[in-house]
């Protein structure tokens, strides 16, 4: 993980050139409480992300399931309906 925030040293003109613009723009260094906590905010984000990525597969199995049940349910009812005539 990078130490310092990025310098923005290009930047593009209107017409689409890019060049060299040291003095367009700085990014001061982060101070260290923010080296400290941004990251573990991010591990936890992604921590988070991962866990509801397999809560939505999950889910999206179950209801694959569920959906066999009732396919089949409706097709043994249908079955005994026209068996019955």
């Amino acid at each position: 993980m990078a130490e310092k925030a990025p310098m923005s040293k290009v930047r593009e003109t209107k017409k689409g050139f890019k060049g060299c613009q040291f003095w367009a723009g700085f990014d001061p260094a982060m101070c260290e409480r923010s080296k400290a906590v941004i990251p573990r905010l991010l591990k936890s984000r992604n921590k988070l992300e991962k866990s509801v990525a397999k809560l939505k597969q999950k889910l999206m199995h179950e209801d694959m399931k569920l959906r066999l049940v009732v396919l089949q349910k409706w097709h043994v009812l249908s079955y005994l309906v026209l068996a019955a005539k």
